[in-house]
C-alpha cells in the first residue's frame, strides 16, 4: 500500500489511508493473526464507510470467528488450492483491466496453501514489487 520510500516523519497511516480511497477492492485475508489486529478491523471499517468491494479469504480460520464486521461479507476459504483458485478467479473478475488485476497475480503467489499461513505483508510487499 505504502510507497517504498517513506519520508522521515511522514504519517504511515495517511499513506494507508489514500490507498483505500484509491482502491477498488479490498481484500481482506483473514488469518489467526489477522483477525484479532485493530488495524486490520480500521482497516476493514474505512472500506465499508467508503463503499468498496471487500472481498475477504479466510485462511486457518473456522467461518464463526470471522469479525462482525466482516460477516455479512461472503467470504472464500483459501486454505487449499482449488479454494484459492476460485477467490483468484473471482477477484480477477472484480479488477479486470485494473492495475490491481496485474498486480494480484504477483501477491497471490506469496500465500503458502501448503503449510496454511499466510506470508508476512512486509515480505508480501517485498516479493510484490
Amino acid at each position: 500500500l505504502a510507497s517504498r520510500n517513506l519520508e522521515a516523519g511522514r504519517l504511515w497511516q495517511e499513506e494507508i489511508r489514500q490507498a483505500l480511497v484509491l482502491s477498488r477492492v479490498a481484500v481482506l485475508v483473514l488469518t489467526p493473526a489477522s483477525i484479532r489486529s485493530s488495524w486490520v478491523m480500521c482497516e476493514a471499517g474505512a472500506c465499508w464507510a467508503l463503499g468498496k468491494n471487500i472481498v475477504p479469504a479466510i485462511m486457518g480460520v473456522s467461518a464463526k470467528r470471522v469479525p462482525e464486521i466482516i460477516s455479512s461479507y461472503q467470504c472464500r476459504s483459501i486454505d487449499s488450492g482449488e479454494g484459492r483458485e476460485r477467490f483468484l478467479d473471482e477477484l480477477r473478475t472484480l479488477c479486470a483491466g485494473s492495475e490491481q488485476d496485474r498486480e494480484l497475480t504477483a501477491a497471490a503467489s506469496s500465500i503458502d496453501v501448503a503449510k496454511a499461513k499466510a506470508i508476512p505483508a512486509k515480505r508480501l510487499r517485498k516479493k510484490a514489487r
